[in-house]
C-alpha cells in the first residue's frame, strides 16, 4: 500500500475525511512549495530570465502528452506543438468551437454535462445541439453511438466519465465510430485524466481535441487547462486571443515590427501547431511552474494513472460491499471507474437535487466528511490519500443521514 499522506498537509490525515477530489484535489506539498518559490521570484523580477519563463510551458506540453500518447499511439501528431496551454476548459472548448464554426451541423452532448463543454457549442451558428438523456442503466456509450449518423458533420463533445456520478464512457468505441463516420471527437477529460488511463477500454482511433483542467486530478492550481489538438487534421488554427506571443518572431525581448502599410502589426506568421490557441500574454510565471510540478508528482511520485486506479480499486470494492447490505437505499452507475462513485438516493427521484446536496451538507456538519452533491447524485471521489477506514466512515455517515431523514421527514 502506498504511503502518500506524507505528500500532503497533515490536517488531511488528522482532521477531515476528504472524498472530494472531483471538485479539487488537496495541493501536494511539493506543488505548494514550488508556488512559494516562484512567487518569491516575482518579488525580484530582474531575476526572471527567458529560460525560466519558457521552461514551464514546454514541460507541461511534454507531460500532458505522456498522458495522451498511450491512447493515440503514433497515428496523430505527438510533438509538443500539439498542446496549447489555455486558462480554463471553457476557454479550450470555445477556441475549438470557433475553429469549427460553419463546418458543423450537429453537436452531441450528455444530459447534465458540465457546462464548460456545452455552452461554447451552443454558440455555433446552424448547429443542432442533441443532449442525450441519462440512460436507466447508466451506460452512455450505446446511446452516444445511436445518436451518431454518417453523412452529418458532427462534433461528439463528451467527457470520459460523467462529472456527476462517474459513469464511464467507452472512448475506444466512440473514437472508432468517429473515425468510421469522419466525425469530430472533443473530450473534456477533466474528471478522468491523471486518475485513469485514457486507453482503459482500448486505443483511441480518432481524437481531435482533448482538454483537462489542472485543479482536480492533475494536482495543479486553478487557472490552466492544457488542450491537445490533432494538428495534422487542423494545421491552421485561428486564435481566440490575438497576441504577439502566439506569433513567430516575437519573444521576451523582441517585439514584432509595426507596419504602417498594413495599419498595424503582421499577424499571419503564427507559431506552428496548437500554440495559437494558448491563452494569450506571457506564460504565467507562478501558475505554470505549479502545473508542471503537479504533473511531475502525478507521473513520477505516484506512478501515473494505472497505479492510481490500482490503489483506489480496493476502496471502490469496499463501497460495493457496503452497498450490498443496503441496495434499497442507493443506486449507482453500473459502468464506472474506481475514482468517482456517484450514489443516488433510491427513495427519492433522480431529479431531487436538494437531497444529494442536503446529504453532503449533513455529512460535513456531523461527520467532517467532505464530498459534493451534483444533479441528484452524491459524488464520492477517492484518491491516494484515502483508505478503507474512510469508506467505512462514509457509510456510517450515510446510515446516520438516512435515519435522520426517516426521523424528520419535514427536513427533506
Amino acid at each position: 500500500e502506498l504511503n502518500m499522506l506524507k505528500h500532503f498537509d497533515p490536517s488531511l490525515r488528522d482532521e477531515v475525511v476528504y472524498l472530494n477530489a472531483a471538485s479539487r484535489t488537496p495541493m501536494p506539498l511539493c506543488v505548494a512549495k514550488k508556488g512559494e518559490e516562484v512567487l518569491f521570484e516575482k518579488k525580484l523580477p530582474w531575476n526572471l530570465g527567458k529560460s525560466s519563463l519558457e521552461a514551464a510551458p514546454d514541460m507541461i506540453r511534454r507531460q500532458f502528452l505522456e498522458l495522451v500518447i498511450p491512447a493515440i499511439g503514433n497515428s496523430q501528431n505527438t510533438d509538443i506543438s500539439a498542446v496549447a496551454i489555455t486558462p480554463s476548459t471553457s476557454f479550450a472548448v470555445t477556441a475549438a468551437a470557433k475553429n469549427l464554426a460553419g463546418k458543423v451541423k450537429k453537436v452531441i452532448v450528455l444530459q447534465d454535462q458540465m457546462s464548460s463543454n456545452v455552452l461554447p457549442w451552443q454558440t455555433l451558428p446552424g448547429a443542432e445541439i442533441e443532449a442525450i438523456a441519462r440512460p436507466c442503466d447508466g451506460d452512455w456509450t450505446p446511446k452516444i453511438l445511436q445518436a451518431m449518423r454518417p453523412g452529418i458533420s458532427t462534433v461528439v463533445a463528451i467527457p470520459h466519465c460523467h462529472w456527476c456520478d462517474g459513469a464511464a464512457i467507452d472512448l475506444h468505441q466512440i473514437s472508432k465510430a468517429c473515425s468510421d463516420y469522419d466525425q469530430i471527437l472533443f473530450v473534456d477529460a477533466t474528471q478522468s485524466l491523471g486518475a485513469t488511463p485514457l486507453e482503459i477500454h482500448g486505443p483511441l482511433l480518432r481524437l481531435d481535441f482533448l482538454c483537462a483542467s489542472t485543479h482536480k486530478w492533475l494536482f495543479g492550481p486553478y487557472g490552466a487547462s492544457p488542450l491537445y489538438v490533432d494538428t495534422l487534421r487542423y494545421p491552421n488554427l485561428e486564435p481566440l486571443v490575438y497576441d504577439e506571443h502566439a506569433l513567430a518572431g516575437a519573444d521576451d525581448n523582441t517585439s514584432l515590427p509595426f507596419d504602417l502599410t498594413q495599419g498595424g502589426y503582421t499577424f499571419q506568421n503564427r507559431k506552428p501547431g496548437a500554440r495559437p490557441l494558448d491563452g494569450g500574454g506571457r506564460p504565467n510565471p507562478i501558475i505554470l511552474p505549479m502545473v508542471a510540478e503537479g504533473l511531475r508528482f502525478l507521473l513520477q511520485d505516484l506512478g501515473g494513472p494505472s497505479a492510481i486506479q490500482d490503489y483506489i480499486q480496493p476502496l471502490s470494492s469496499r463501497c460495493l460491499e457496503h452497498l450490498q447490505h443496503s441496495p434499497q437505499f442507493w443506486t449507482y452507475p453500473r459502468y464506472r471507474f474506481h475514482h468517482i462513485f456517484g450514489l443516488r438516493p433510491a427513495q427519492f427521484s433522480s431529479s431531487a437535487r436538494p437531497d444529494a446536496v442536503h446529504c453532503a451538507d449533513f455529512l460535513k456538519q456531523h461527520h467532517n466528511l467532505h464530498l459534493t452533491g451534483r444533479f441528484g447524485a452524491l459524488r464520492v471521489a477517492f484518491h491516494v490519500y484515502n483508505c478503507l477506514e474512510d469508506v467505512d466512515t462514509l457509510f456510517s455517515g450515510l446510515e446516520s443521514w438516512r435515519q435522520f431523514n426517516d426521523a424528520t421527514p419535514s427536513q427533506k
